[in-house]
């Protein structure tokens, strides 16, 4: 009996842990969006999942390189895969943006408005200087500027 509650245990934590995932947290951003005529504001964050370059990206040296290469619109040179996601409101919205997959400073994701996933916008994003461009599937480009 001990031997199955521990194994129960055991699943939930590695269950618990699994659904928190997340990476490297690299940059966090302060930015600002006019779309349609509204400002947005929030905040994005970069994250790092998979790192194909030197073991050890813990320190906080790479880290700041990392951070700036984004920041400086380089993130191409980052070899890796990066997460993007970021909370938005404005003109009595939230607008969350998600690209899960950035690699070469470029990747795909969604643009939600007010938690509305199944009428996600599809768009792509390009890290670049001073912010991210994102264009969506009916060719709108909004360009978020960061600090």
């Amino acid at each position: 009996m001990t031997l199955r509650l521990l194994f129960a245990a055991l699943v939930a934590l590695v269950t618990a842990t699994t659904a928190n995932a997340q990476g490297l947290l690299l940059s966090q951003m302060q930015c600002k969006a006019d779309y349609r005529g509204a400002t947005f504001q929030g905040v994005i964050q970069i994250q790092l999942f998979q790192y194909a370059g030197a073991i050890g990206i813990g320190a906080s040296g790479e880290r700041s390189q990392l951070n700036l290469l984004i920041k400086t619109g380089r993130a191409s040179e980052i070899s890796g895969t990066l997460y993007m996601i970021g909370e938005f409101i404005g003109a009595g919205l939230y607008v969350n943006i998600e690209a899960p997959n950035i690699v070469g400073g470029r990747g795909a994701g969604s643009i939600v408005v007010n938690g509305v996933a199944h009428r996600a916008t599809y768009a792509t994003f390009a890290l670049v200087e001073g912010g991210v461009v994102a264009v969506t599937e009916d060719g709108e480009r909004i360009e978020y500027i960061c600090q």
